[in-house]
This record gives C-alpha cells, structure tokens and sequence, in this order.
C-alpha cells in the first residue's frame, strides 16, 4: 500500500539519543518517546491520514458517479442496484440504507428472479435491523442453480441469524459461505474476493458475540 511504501522510504530507525537515554534513567513517569520515534509516529500518522483522504475522496467521487447515473436512468435496473449497494457497504460514515431501500424494492419487484438484485435487497434489509426480512429475501437465493456468487448470500444469512439470536443457524450459513467461496478466477463470476473477504470477517466477529 502507499502507507507501506512510505515507511519503507523511511529507511532504518536511528539509534536512541543521549537525550532519550537520560530520560529513561529519570524514571517512567517522566519519560517521552525519543525524539526521532517521535517524527516517525508523525509522519507515519501524516501518511495514515493523506491515505484515508484519498480513500475517502475516492468514495465520494463514486457516490456521485451512481447518484449521477440513477438521475439520468432512473428506471435501469442496474443502475439503481448499483447505488443501493453503495448506500450499503461504503465505509459506515457514508452508509444509507433508508435511501438505499426505495431503489432496491423497486428493482426487485421489476427482476424478481435475479439473485444478484435480491441479494442487496437482503443487505439493505439487514443494515435496517430488519433481520426477518433479510433472511426471507436471502433464503431463495441459496437454492438457486444460477447463483454464481452464493457466498455473500450465505455470510448475510449468517450475519442476521446472529443479530436474531440464533447461533446454530448462524454457525451453519457461515459454513455454507466458507464451502461456497470459490476457487476459480473471480473475474469469471463478478465477484470481488477482497469485499468477500471483509463479509465474512463481520460474520466471523458476529459469531464470536456472547
């Protein structure tokens, strides 16, 4: 990443100086980080920063994109699916599921058969707390033989059955997702491994819950 890339230009870390040893022989209390680890926590915190400006820009440089594509076709299916799965797996500080549930019934009720458009249905559903629902929009989508991106159905599945209190279940569709997540080239399946991977982590924590 850029940050790793940043440190690496860093070079290796100085030797301590007279400074920072003096301190230390004052005793804990009154100890500070040696000066140059000091410089180091800044810049490293100064790239931390910068990186997540970037990302951040990035995200919302995408939100107008789908926003502008919705105004312009609002009746494409695909672009109103688009946007609703935007409004629910942007990082949590853009997330908008009450916008996103409009977009994404409607797009439903137009291909009820696409497993896909149900699939963020159920999404939007569960990021609404609404866990019944999200498991009776996800649940066909388990069954259906032209379902090539199953697993993200089956992390939600788990990811509701936790919310609604049933572990077993939960612990099942986990399951499910892990013997689901494929092993073949994601680009023949539309799939994005990495946002896969972040699904199942927010199951695997979820499953961890007392």
């Amino acid at each position: 990443t850029k940050l790793q890339a940043r440190v690496a230009d860093e070079g290796p870390q100085h030797p301590r100086t007279l400074q920072a040893d003096q301190a230390e022989q004052q005793g804990p209390e009154n100890q500070e980080p040696p000066v140059g680890h000091q410089r180091r926590i800044q810049r490293l915190q100064s790239a931390a920063q910068e990186l997540e400006a970037e990302q951040a820009g990035e995200y919302a440089e995408a939100k107008a994109d789908f926003e502008k594509a919705v105004e312009l076709e609002p009746d494409r299916p695909g672009a109103c699916n688009n946007l609703a799965w935007f409004y629910v797996t942007a990082p949590e500080s853009m997330r908008d599921p009450a916008k996103a549930l409009p977009l994404a019934v409607r797009v439903v009720e137009r291909e009820p058969n696409n497993s896909s458009y149900r699939n963020t249905l159920g999404l939007v559903y569960y990021r609404l707390e609404q866990f019944d629902k999200a498991v009776e929009t996800l649940t066909p989508n388990t069954i259906d033989p032209q379902n090539t991106a199953v697993a993200y159905d089956w992390f939600f599945l788990s990811m509701a059955h936790s919310r609604l209190g049933n572990p077993a279940k939960a612990r099942e569709c986990f399951e499910q997702a892990i013997q689901s997540t494929p092993d073949v080239p994601p680009d023949a399946l539309n799939i994005d491994l990495n946002e896969l991977k972040r699904f199942r982590e927010d199951a695997a924590a979820l499953l961890t819950r007392p």
